[in-house]
C-alpha cells in the first residue's frame, strides 16, 4: 500500500513537471508564431540588422557571390564596387546557406526560429542535465521557464548562435568531459563555428575553452585536458575555415587599406569617470547587441549570496561566474579608456579589432548564475515558502524579459492594434515604392548610381539600385576620402556629424545637418531647407540621382532637377527623386 502511494505521488510529481515544461514550450511556439503569422508585416529590428546584416546577404545573393572567397571578387552595386570580402559574411555559414536557397524574408524567419530554438533547447538541456539539482517537477519547471526566458532575450539572431548557442555548446563540452554522447557532442561543438561569428564573440569562447584546458593541464587531469585540447584545436581550425573571407582580406589583400585604419580613437574613447560609468552600465544593464535583461537576476543573486553566505554549497562556482561577469564589465569599460589611445594607434589590430566583445558571454553567464542561486534557495529547506520564492522569481524574470523585449512587445501590439509609429519589414524595404522610382528612371539599374538623403542606403540596395553610399564595417579608406568631398559643405554645418563621419565613417551617408537621426530613416518633417552638397564631386563619382525622404527646397542651387514625388500605401516612407546636373525635368507625382 505504501509503495502504491509513493508511486502515485511520483506520477503526480512527474505530471506536474511535464505540464510546466509543456506550458513553457507552448509559450515558446506562440512567440515564434507571432512572427510567422505576420510575415513581412512583423516589426523587425532595423539598427545593425535590416540596415546591414540582412542587406549584406541580399546583395551577395543578387550578385551570385555568397560563396565567393577571392579578393578579386567585387560587388558592383555598392560604392562603385568593393571587395566581396569587405562584407563580414562567411561563405561557410548556416545563415549564408539559408539566404542562398530561400527568399530574403523567409531566410530571415527560418534563421530566427532556428536560433531561438537552439537557445531554448540548449539552455533546457544544460540546466536539466547538469545545473539544476532539484526534484523532477521543480527541475522541469525551472529549466523550462529559464530556457524560455533565455530564448526570449532580444539578442541579434543574424549573428547566428554566437550567444544563443552557448548553453548547447557548454552542454556538449560537459558531455565530452563526462564521456557521454561523445560522437554527437563532438559533432555539435565542431559545427558551432559554422553558425556563429569569430569576431563577435567566437574568440571569447575559444579563450574560455583555453583557460579550462590550462586549468586541467595544471591539475594534470588527463581525462579532462585531452578532450579540451581536441575541442580547442578543432574549433580553432574550423573557425579559421569558417572565417576564410575575413582572413583572406586581412592577410592577402595587400592593395587594400581599410577605412578602419583612419578611425580617430579620441572619438570613441573617454576619461576615467566615463570608464567607471561604462563598466557599471555593462554590469547593471548590459549591451543591446548582447541584451541580457537581467534586472530580476541582479536583485535575486546578491540577496541569495548575502542571506545564505554561510550555507552555500557551490561557493567557488558562484563566485567564479560572478567574477567573470565583473571582469567582462571592467574590460568593456577600460578598453575604450583614453589612456590606451597611443597603444592602439601603434598596434594596428588593437585599433581595428574590438577585443572587448567578451560581453557577448554575459547573457549566458547571468543565467548560469541565476540557476546556481535557485539551487541554493530550493535546496535549503523543504518549507513551502522556499519553493514559492523560486517559482515567483522564475516567473517574474520571464514576465520581465517578455515585457522588456521591445521587438516582441511591439509585435504583440501590432497584432491587436496596428501601430504606425513602428516600421515593419515590408514598410522598411518599401518594394512597391521603389518599383515606382525604378520605373520613373526607366533605365537599367547598372547604368546609373544613386545616393539617398534621409533614407538608409539599404532600402535602395534591397531593391536593386546601385548606390554610392552604404553602411559598411569595412571599405577602402580612399573611397571614404573621395566620398567626403560630396558631403564636406554639409559636414561643416554640424560638428557632431563631422566628427561622426571623420572619426568613424561606417555609415558612409549623404548627411543633412537638418536631420538629427544619424540612423537615417525619416518619416516626419516637411522639407530640407538648405542642403549643401558638392554635386560636381557627386557627378564625378558617377552619381546620377538622389532619393530624398524630404523635399529639398534649394535643389536648384545644388544643380538638382526635381523628377517626382512618390508614395505607396504599403509604407509611410515618401521619396523625392532628383536628377543630378541634368537641367530641367518634367515632375511626376505618384
Amino acid at each position: 500500500m505504501r509503495t502504491s502511494k509513493l508511486g502515485m505521488r511520483r506520477m503526480r510529481v512527474n505530471s506536474g513537471g511535464n505540464a510546466a515544461l509543456l506550458v513553457a514550450f507552448l509559450l515558446f511556439v506562440s512567440y515564434l508564431l507571432i512572427y510567422i503569422v505576420q510575415q513581412q508585416d512583423a516589426i523587425i529590428t532595423i539598427h545593425d540588422n535590416l540596415d546591414s546584416e540582412v542587406i549584406y546577404r541580399v546583395l551577395l545573393k543578387s550578385t551570385n557571390n555568397l560563396f565567393a572567397i577571392g579578393n578579386d571578387v567585387v560587388i558592383n552595386p555598392v560604392m562603385n564596387g568593393i571587395k566581396r570580402n569587405c562584407f563580414n559574411v562567411s561563405s561557410f555559414n548556416v545563415i549564408t546557406l539559408l539566404y542562398a536557397f530561400l527568399p530574403p524574408f523567409t531566410a530571415y524567419l527560418v534563421n530566427f526560429a532556428l536560433v531561438k530554438a537552439i537557445a531554448f533547447a540548449g539552455m533546457y538541456l544544460l540546466l536539466s542535465k547538469y545545473l539544476v539539482r532539484l526534484e523532477v517537477d521543480q527541475k522541469k519547471f525551472i529549466a523550462g521557464f529559464l530556457a524560455l526566458s533565455f530564448a526570449l532575450l532580444p539578442f541579434y539572431t543574424m549573428y547566428g548562435i554566437t550567444i544563443a548557442g552557448l548553453p548547447l555548446f557548454t552542454f556538449c563540452i560537459l558531455n565530452i568531459l563526462n564521456r557521454k554522447h561523445l560522437l554527437l557532442s563532438y559533432l555539435v561543438v565542431f559545427l558551432f563555428p559554422f553558425y556563429s561569428s569569430l569576431i563577435l564573440g567566437g574568440y571569447a569562447i575559444l579563450f574560455v575553452t583555453g583557460l579550462a584546458f590550462l586549468y586541467y593541464l595544471y591539475k594534470s587531469d588527463k581525462t579532462k585536458y585531452l578532450p579540451l585540447f581536441y575541442v580547442l584545436s578543432g574549433t580553432t581550425v574550423l573557425y579559421l575555415v569558417a572565417e576564410i573571407n575575413q582572413l583572406n582580406l586581412l592577410l592577402f589583400a595587400g592593395d587594400f587599406t581599410s577605412h578602419r585604419t583612419g578611425w580617430d580613437m579620441s572619438y570613441s574613447h573617454y576619461n576615467l569617470l566615463k570608464v567607471v560609468k561604462k563598466t557599471a552600465e555593462q554590469f547593471l544593464i548590459g549591451h543591446y547587441h548582447a541584451a541580457s535583461l537581467h534586472t530580476v537576476i541582479l536583485i535575486f543573486v546578491p540577496a541569495v549570496l548575502y542571506l545564505l553566505r554561510k550555507k552555500l554549497t557551490e561557493t567557488k562556482l558562484l563566485l567564479a561566474v560572478l567574477l567573470a561577469l565583473c571582469l567582462i564589465s571592467l574590460l568593456y569599460g577600460v578598453y575604450n579608456w583614453e589612456i590606451l589611445i597611443p597603444l592602439k594607434n601603434s598596434v594596428k589590430i588593437l585599433k581595428t579589432f574590438q577585443f572587448h566583445r567578451f560581453n557577448f558571454l554575459s547573457p549566458f553567464l547571468w543565467y548560469i548564475l541565476f540557476a546556481l542561486c535557485i539551487n541554493e534557495v530550493a535546496n535549503r529547506s523543504t518549507l513551502k515558502w522556499h519553493k514559492r520564492i523560486v517559482v515567483a522569481v522564475v516567473m517574474l524574470n520571464f514576465v520581465y524579459v517578455a515585457v522588456l523585449n521591445t521587438e516582441l512587445r511591439q509585435n504583440i501590439i501590432q497584432i491587436f492594434t496596428p501601430d504606425k509609429s513602428n516600421i515593419s519589414y515590408k514598410e522598411y524595404f518599401a518594394e512597391d515604392l521603389m518599383y515606382q522610382v525604378r520605373e520613373a528612371i526607366n533605365k537599367p539599374q547598372s547604368t546609373y548610381r544613386i545616393v539617398s538623403v534621409g533614407i538608409p542606403p539599404a532600402v535602395a540596395q534591397y531593391n536593386g539600385f546601385y548606390t554610392l553610399d552604404s553602411y559598411q564595417n569595412n571599405y577602402p579608406l580612399a573611397y571614404k576620402v573621395k566620398f567626403r568631398q560630396i558631403i564636406a559643405p554639409e559636414l561643416e554645418k554640424s560638428q557632431e556629424l563631422k566628427q561622426y563621419f571623420d572619426s568613424w565613417g561606417n555609415r558612409c551617408y549623404v548627411f543633412s545637418s537638418e536631420i538629427a537621426d544619424k540612423n537615417y530613416f525619416v518619416l516626419n518633417g516637411t522639407s530640407i531647407e538648405n542642403l549643401d552638397l558638392d554635386t560636381k564631386a557627386l557627378k564625378g563619382m558617377g552619381g546620377d540621382y538622389i532619393l530624398s525622404a524630404l523635399e529639398i527646397k534649394n535643389s536648384n542651387e545644388n544643380n538638382l532637377a526635381f523628377v517626382g514625388k512618390f508614395s505607396s500605401p504599403e509604407t509611410p516612407l515618401k521619396v523625392y527623386l532628383y536628377e543630378v546636373n541634368h537641367g530641367a525635368a518634367t515632375a511626376l507625382h505618384l
